[in-house]
């Protein structure tokens, strides 16, 4: 691109432009068949674009006759003042750069490298102008510097002693070596200690962390770097020799274990890694063996105390569980008792109510005992309306068939929407007994079940005659919808709609817990 530039600023005093668009002379030809984005622009306050050759078009998306119709505000998004102090700093060099946003045709913004050089033609400066699309060198800048900010903000906040360690000068000096010394490193470094000594000191020490500095009981880099002799140990020093001959081999990972000191004398049973990042740097991670095993040690045994308390609460659960349906049979049984026992005196009302009562707490008692077995996990909303469907179908007369359908859903529920659900479900299907069924008719109950963006949806529809026009202008309610209303809005904090679609449509709306079951 050098030397387009100088080609260009050879031919182009002496040449001039035809209607602002280049005469057939080389510094024609090399504009317009230029790979390179070039315009050429007018220096004035409107910075008009005069001309443009085939990429610049191409780039821009502009046909030749609409960019010369254009000035450098049509693309370029710097404010008006600053592009004409940028112009007025160009003109007076013999080349400048600038680092600009230049917009195309569709919006498309793109960054751009500008390299403006003013010409003469006709006795009058115009300015050469070669844009370079550096869009993707910027996104791969923004590749690297985020990556580095991760890098350092891990590096820093690592519980982990991190090193970051160069070994070029120690490669370089190990690669002088004489060539029998070289083919045996290994061997050249237990006659010669005093030469680790001497590769140590040539290890540039380029950062390490906080967790660094707590380990060795230092108070900064410094003081490690200063302080080497009296952090290394015989132990060390031969780990260190190895290491010399990993780091020539140009091993990736280098793994040692050995006894280093802090700073204060305090003996460290350590475990190295170096992992090869470039050019022989490192990053070296060092770890405490001794706190690693009291770690693994307090581990253990805080595993051992979860599982006994896991245990534990588990043989609590299974009681209390046992004892709530216990608790439930038995109120079952005392209601069954006194329907038995009152049956005659009772009015069919007062037996409706007590029936209801029974296949209500029915209900509770499906509900808790799938929670139970799920050990009060979230259970299926599907699963649980069909066990309380099926366990009143006993209430269906003999001369009265009925069909269920009900969506597969994935859709789980907690031990609060359990209990409540159980209830509404039971009502739902009583209400459609007592007022959809028709004598010696066929009851069908279609029911649907979805989530979406965290809402329930249970939709529950009956072929019955539907819902009388008081009830669907809320001038009346019997009990059982009565009771389904107050249910979701107070315990499900949800809504209920009702509706008339060849037949009675129940639609129960509540927020769900988030938890969608794999079906």
């Amino acid at each position: 691109m050098e030397n387009v530039d100088k080609e260009i600023n050879k031919h182009i005093i002496t040449h001039s432009l035809s209607g602002f668009f280049l005469e057939d002379t080389v510094f024609a030809q090399v504009f317009k068949n230029n790979l390179a984005i070039m315009l050429i622009v007018a220096p004035d306050e409107n910075q008009s674009i005069l001309e443009a050759n085939e990429s610049a078009c191409n780039f821009y998306g502009y046909s030749h006759e609409q960019i010369i119709k254009l000035k450098m505000g049509d693309i370029n998004m710097l404010p008006l003042i600053e592009r004409q102090k940028k112009m007025k700093e160009a003109i007076g060099k013999a080349q400048s750069h600038f680092n600009f946003i230049h917009k195309t045709s569709s919006g498309v913004l793109k960054d751009v490298e500008v390299t403006a050089s003013p010409i003469t033609v006709k006795n009058k400066k115009v300015m050469f102008i070669i844009v370079h699309d550096i869009t993707v060198q910027k996104k791969v800048e923004s590749k690297l510097r985020e990556s580095e900010h991760k890098f350092r903000s891990y590096f820093e906040s690592s519980p982990l002693s991190l090193w970051e360690e160069d070994y070029s000068k120690v490669v370089e000096y190990m690669s002088n070596l004489p060539k029998a010394d070289k083919n045996d490193i290994h061997g050249y470094f237990e006659k010669n200690p005093n030469e680790v000594l001497k590769c140590l000191s040539l290890v540039d020490l380029l950062n390490l962390n906080q967790a660094t500095l707590n380990l060795y009981e230092a108070k900064s880099k410094d003081e490690i770097v200063n302080g080497f002799s009296r952090i290394f140990t015989q132990s060390t020093l031969k780990a260190f020799s190895e290491e010399l001959v990993s780091i020539y081999k140009r091993e990736s990972l280098i793994s040692k274990e050995f006894v280093d000191k802090t700073l204060k004398g305090k003996e460290l049973e350590v475990k190295l890694e170096m992992k090869l990042l470039y050019n022989y740097k490192y990053l070296v991670t060092i770890v405490d063996m001794k706190r690693s095993r009291e770690n693994e040690k307090e581990l253990k045994n805080l595993l051992a105390q979860t599982r006994e308390n896991s245990e534990t609460k588990e043989i609590l659960l299974r009681e209390i569980n046992h004892r709530v349906k216990n608790n439930l049979s038995s109120l079952i049984g005392i209601l069954y008792a006194e329907k038995r026992k009152t049956k005659n005196a009772l009015e069919n009302k007062q037996l409706i109510l007590l029936n209801n009562l029974i296949n209500r707490i029915k209900g509770i008692s499906i509900a808790h005992d799938l929670l139970s077995r799920s050990s009060w996990k979230p259970i299926s909303i599907g699963l649980l309306s069909e066990r309380i469907i099926n366990s009143l179908k006993h209430l269906i007369p003999s001369d009265k068939s009925i069909k269920t359908e009900s969506s597969q859903s994935s859709v789980l529920l907690d031990a609060d929407q359990s209990q409540a659900m159980a209830i509404i479900i039971n009502e739902l299907f009583v209400n459609s007994l007592e007022h959809a069924s028709q004598p010696g008719g066929s009851l069908k109950i279609d029911i649907k079940i979805e989530e979406k963006e965290g809402i329930v949806y249970y939709k529950y529809k009956d072929n019955g005659p539907g819902f009388s026009k008081e009830i669907l202008t809320s001038k009346s309610f019997n009990v059982g919808l009565y009771l389904i209303k107050n249910i979701v809005e107070q315990s499900l904090r949800g809504k209920v709609t009702l509706k008339n679609k060849n037949g009675a449509l129940i639609e129960i709306q509540f927020p769900g817990g988030g938890q969608i079951a794999e079906i």
